[in-house]
């Protein structure tokens, strides 16, 4: 899988070719690429997106936490609501108790925010909690 071309593009573009393998069922060679895309490509939360449907969970939960403080520490508050919303997600299925506290705090990170895709993971997040 060819990953180079530094477009301005080239960040979505690899974590498109995550999704590809995924779709394909080349999970290894999606959770490979996953290593190699780097905070542009939201390197973290896509690989929260491959472990936790594979049933890594604390991995996955780890995954997701790491974008949320990258991007606390770079004021980029959708990337943070969307990293929080797919912990409380991973959590749910996991640790109810947990997600619900995590889910609060998607909650605030969400209030000014229109990320209508963000708010659909964190209402199934609500109602697997």
């Amino acid at each position: 899988m060819q990953l180079d071309g530094g477009g301005r593009l080239a960040p979505a573009a690899r974590r498109g070719l995550v999704h590809i393998a995924c779709l394909a069922g080349d999970f290894s060679t999606a959770y490979d690429t996953t290593q190699t895309l780097g905070w542009v490509s939201r390197q973290h939360r896509v690989e929260g997106d491959v472990l936790w449907p594979h049933g890594d969970m604390d991995r996955a939960a780890a995954a997701c936490a790491a974008p949320r403080d990258q991007a606390e520490q770079r004021g980029i508050a959708s990337e943070r609501a969307t990293s929080q919303a797919q912990r409380a997600l991973v959590l749910a299925l996991t640790d109810p108790a947990t997600a619900n506290e995590k889910l609060h705090l998607a909650e605030q990170l969400l209030a000014d925010l229109d990320l209508s895709a963000t708010n659909c993971t964190l209402r199934i997040a609500a109602l697997v909690a």
